[in-house]
């Protein structure tokens, strides 16, 4: 026979944090890609179709090298020498690094103030030669130029002098070179499809950013809405919404959708909040009329052992150990009870009975008062109380239960000692209870308060006490925690906040 797989366990979590959408799984991306994509596909092709539409057919060599001859003539103002003849010329050093600098197909003239040529570059040289006149034009933007063996291209240059008196022209040529000519007109169809690539993505790009903007905008309000953090108190749960419902399309039917689920959320808030009242206030009047009997019995088993203990008569060690055993049950759902209906009125919000308790006060009466449970299991249990502790405005009496479900738990599991200690530990008032018990089970590197790994479960409030403990922290402003000592041992405490009484 098979056996039955386990039931599964579901272990308590912090609250599940939701994943964040992948980049490229988001809508606003994806419209963002495809509109962008639209667009620029068509701005593209429509900057073409103006440009190749509107744009004149004009000639590279008669605009591109319009002022060209400016940097070279500034340059060469300062690195002149007189030749043999008498006139200003550029040094050799300045002529070659001039003609380094120089385009393909490019080279220059030096001429003369009679437009003579006194200096050129090698280039130059295969068609004139020195002392050659140089038809110099009217513009200085550019002119066309006819040389030996129908070597046409175009100049143009820029006159030098000194102290107002002409010196010289510099003269940039450059010759109609076909290959030159296509290369340089490729490069300026690239540059300009670059331009246009460019363009198109920049225009491409806001407005598929302005057209995704109108598109998600009431996308992301709905989002907004929908994730508005809500209250840390558990009692208000304040759900987000209603939404907004505009149109009568997708987003609409969505917003529609949400306000639907919202409502049946409310309904089902409402039920569990009636059940929960109801199961309250069961546990409130089952607890309520438990003691009466429970506190009945324990004083029917007190006259009892009194009676057998004081008679003088010797009685059946069997029946006195019977009644011993039942006095300590009773004892043990006493306190179960009295914890029970402890949270039953901490949950309906019962409100605090504040008084001025003295803290030190509070810890020495609940040792007094569990020191023979303490003592029965031959324990030290003692109090630490710190110097100058303010008196505070607290509920004494839920405090001392709280202190005294600490101190159960703690005398339960301890092995030789018990320490409830009290002090003021970063503006609050600390309530710690140690022992050199095994420790707090501790499950992913996480202290778990309330749980035990051992054999040896606790068969009274242990679990409950604590939750109490919790309960009764929390009311207070504070909280309730622990941690497992380097040395062996536990310790549980509470902190509260420090309203000295005046």
């Amino acid at each position: 026979m098979t056996a039955a797989p386990p039931a599964p366990t579901h272990e308590q979590s912090g609250p599940r944090v939701p994943r964040s959408v992948r980049w490229y799984r988001r809508i606003s991306v994806k419209l963002a890609l495809g509109l962008g994509l639209a667009m620029f596909s068509i701005q593209f092709f429509a900057f073409i179709l103006i440009i190749e539409t509107y744009s004149p057919d004009y000639d590279l060599w008669d605009t591109v090298r319009g002022g060209a001859s400016e940097p070279y003539a500034e340059y060469l103002s300062t690195r002149l020498r007189m030749d043999e003849a008498g006139y200003w010329v550029p040094t050799d050093e300045a002529e070659t690094v001039v003609e380094t600098f120089l385009g393909p197909g490019e080279t220059f003239v030096w001429l003369s103030p009679d437009k003579r040529v006194r200096a050129a570059g090698k280039t130059a040289l295969d068609y004139l030669e020195i002392g050659d006149e140089w038809p110099l034009c009217d513009s200085r933007e550019y002119c066309g130029v006819s040389l030996a063996g129908d070597r046409r291209g175009g100049s143009t240059w820029t006159p030098l002098g000194i102290e107002g008196h002409h010196i010289g022209t510099f003269v940039l040529v450059w010759f109609d070179d076909p290959k030159i000519a296509a290369r340089l007109s490729q490069q300026r169809a690239q540059s300009e499809l670059i331009s246009r690539i460019i363009a198109s993505a920049i225009v491409a790009t806001l407005t598929s950013a302005l057209l995704v903007s109108l598109v998600t905008r009431r996308l992301s309000q709905l989002a907004a809405d929908a994730s508005t953090p809500l209250s840390e108190n558990p009692e208000n749960v304040d759900l987000p919404g209603p939404f907004a419902v505009s149109g009568d399309d997708e987003i609409a039917r969505l917003a529609t959708a949400l306000n639907t689920m919202r409502g049946r959320i409310e309904q089902l808030v409402g039920r569990l909040e009636d059940r929960d009242r109801q199961r309250r206030e069961w546990i409130a009047q089952v607890s309520h009329d438990l003691r009466t009997p429970l506190t009945a019995l324990s004083a029917c088993l007190e006259r009892a052992m009194e009676r057998y203990s004081n008679d003088g008569k010797p009685h059946d060690r069997g029946l006195i150990e019977a009644i011993q055993v039942a006095r300590q049950d009773g004892q043990r759902l006493q306190t179960l009870v009295d914890d029970l209906f402890e949270l039953a009125r901490l949950d309906a919000g019962e409100k605090l009975v504040a008084e001025p308790v003295p803290p030190g006060e509070l810890v020495r009466q609940t040792v007094r008062g569990l020191r023979p449970l303490a003592e029965a299991r031959n324990l030290k249990l003692t109090a630490d109380v710190a110097p100058s502790l303010p008196t505070v405005r607290a509920d004494g009496r839920r405090l001392m239960r709280a202190l005294e479900n600490m101190l159960r738990n703690a005398i339960h599991f301890a092995k030789a000692r018990v320490v409830l200690s009290v002090y003021v530990d970063e503006g609050m008032l600390k309530f710690e209870v140690s022992d050199d018990g095994p420790g707090l089970p501790v499950k992913a590197g996480i202290v778990r308060l309330g749980q035990s790994d051992s054999a040896a479960k606790r068969p009274d409030s242990a679990g409950l006490g604590l939750i109490v403990t919790r309960r009764v922290a929390t009311a207070h402003g504070g909280k309730l925690d622990g941690r497992n000592l380097p040395e062996g041992g536990a310790a549980v405490w509470i902190q509260i906040p420090i309203e000295e009484h005046t």
